[in-house]
């Protein structure tokens, strides 16, 4: 999660605040908002929601590293046999039960 660090520094930077105006507004201390920033600490959910809207930002986008908004591509013609061979069996398995 050391992207979520990096964020936090990147949001912080572009509203042209200091570690210590943002601890202020949260009610931390600067070396909190400074081990959040270099990833050896992280902020409780209630905290960390706060700390996004005090950097007009969602937590979502916090959280996020550039991974997260890129998907697999998922391949269709391999993915649909496989379902329909698990729907058959579940299909037989049920037709055979009620056949005993």
């Amino acid at each position: 999660m050391a992207e979520f660090g990096e964020n936090i520094r990147r949001a912080r930077e572009e509203l042209g605040i200091t570690q210590q105006t943002l601890a202020d507004q949260l009610y931390v201390t600067r070396q909190a908002v400074s081990r959040w920033e270099n990833g050896s600490r992280y902020p409780d959910l209630l905290t960390a929601k706060r700390l996004a809207a005090s950097l007009d930002t969602t937590l979502d986008d916090l959280l996020a590293d550039d991974d997260m908004h890129t998907y697999p591509e998922v391949n269709p013609v391999i993915e649909y046999p496989l379902y329909k061979r698990v729907q058959t069996a579940l299909f037989s398995a049920a037709f055979m039960v009620n056949l005993v």
